[in-house]
């Protein structure tokens, strides 16, 4: 499908929601989907690993309110999140002190690690909470990582960064043993010291503007961290599985709050993406309060690329929804009126979401 055929169908067509209920799923899918194991629970975090014995309506439902937490309970003014300034350069020199701390702040803990037989295909699934130092009780969000995942970071970061990483005793393939509790134990323990060995190496860095990018800002690091939940989100959106979509962007959005400010670019285009799921799930309140949310953070920053497809989604929505619309109507105007443009020449919210991590 075309993004243009796709686009269409999303302005004419948007939910597929009510066929949730009547989807049926093969029973060996069901078989493979459930088939998992925890090895091991390490943390009390383990509890927050939910949906796996959901069945796909209330995974959805659990979903989409934790998104909604996540893009309603935020503020701008919070800004303990900034780790960067939103147009990706390292901070100012006032910021300098406020980003270490902030970063070291930060550490990852070793909560469970499960198997999961996909198929033919078997492997064990490592999971890891992005835990705040001085606010515990604040629900941390949790990865899962493969094996293959944490081993294509560390050979990148042999590469990019060979004094921090290369003396890590990195875990090793073994040719037997690899689903050995005492095996997945180890695996465990080592990646998380080695997560948080950048963690620890990037605070260090944060003082020196002359380092090209300490390791948390790698473009490896950031695929590793949240990118790789998010190029599945697309994916799934493009395929109109919305379902499949809201539990990855719960995941990648959950992180990029965590170690990214609220209007850095990255963030505000997640934003947009998960407005597009709910405006296909007919959940017009909530994409209205997540657009809403993201035009606060974009603020001032009207040049942001999505602002005015925010303001024209707005409109559209509120009308949908049964609300005025005048207020964004009004806003909408002047813009067009100061730019000089006209409203048909605005990329629309769904077209640029289409475009996301089509690399």
């Amino acid at each position: 499908m075309s993004c243009d055929q796709w686009v269409s169908k999303f302005e004419s067509q948007p939910s597929h929601y009510d066929q949730l209920d009547d989807h049926e799923v093969d029973e060996d899918e069901v078989d493979v989907e459930n088939n998992y194991q925890y090895e091991f629970a390490a943390s009390p975090l383990a509890g927050q690993m939910h949906h796996h014995d959901d069945d796909e309506e209330q995974k959805l439902e659990k979903n989409l309110d934790t998104l909604r937490t996540l893009t309603t309970k935020r503020s701008i003014a919070d800004n303990d999140n900034l780790f960067r300034s939103s147009d990706g350069h390292f901070m100012g020199a006032s910021d300098v002190q406020f980003g270490k701390k902030r970063l070291q702040d930060l550490q990852f803990e070793s909560v469970a690690a499960r198997t999961v037989n996909e198929g033919k295909k078997k492997f064990v699934l490592y999971a890891l909470a992005l835990v705040k130092k001085n606010d515990p009780d604040e629900l941390p969000p949790i990865i899962e990582r493969r094996y293959s995942q944490f081993a294509a970071l560390h050979k990148a970061l042999l590469s990019s960064h060979p004094h921090i990483v290369k003396k890590f005793n990195f875990p090793r393939k073994v040719a037997m043993g690899n689903f050995s509790q005492s095996t997945i134990l180890k695996r465990s323990t080592a990646f998380q010291d080695y997560l948080n060995l950048i963690l620890t190496s990037s605070s260090n860095q944060v003082n020196d503007p002359t380092t090209s990018a300490s390791v948390r800002y790698t473009k490896a690091f950031e695929e590793f961290l949240y990118i790789s939940d998010l190029r599945k989100a697309y994916q799934a959106i493009r395929a109109s599985d919305y379902a499949s979509a809201t539990d990855c962007l719960r995941i990648g959005l959950n992180v990029q709050l965590t170690v990214l400010s609220y209007n850095h670019p990255e963030v505000i285009a997640t934003m947009c993406a998960v407005i597009i799921v709910y405006n296909a799930l007919r959940r017009y309140i909530y994409a209205i309060n997540t657009a809403d949310t993201a035009l606060q953070w974009i603020g001032n920053s009207t040049e942001c690329k999505y602002y005015l497809p925010l303001l024209q989604t707005l409109v559209t929505l509120s009308f949908n929804a049964g609300y005025s619309n005048e207020k964004y109507q009004r806003l909408l105007s002047i813009e067009l009126r100061n730019r000089n443009i006209r409203a048909s020449n605005i990329t629309p919210l769904s077209q640029l979401v289409w475009t996301m991590f089509q690399d």
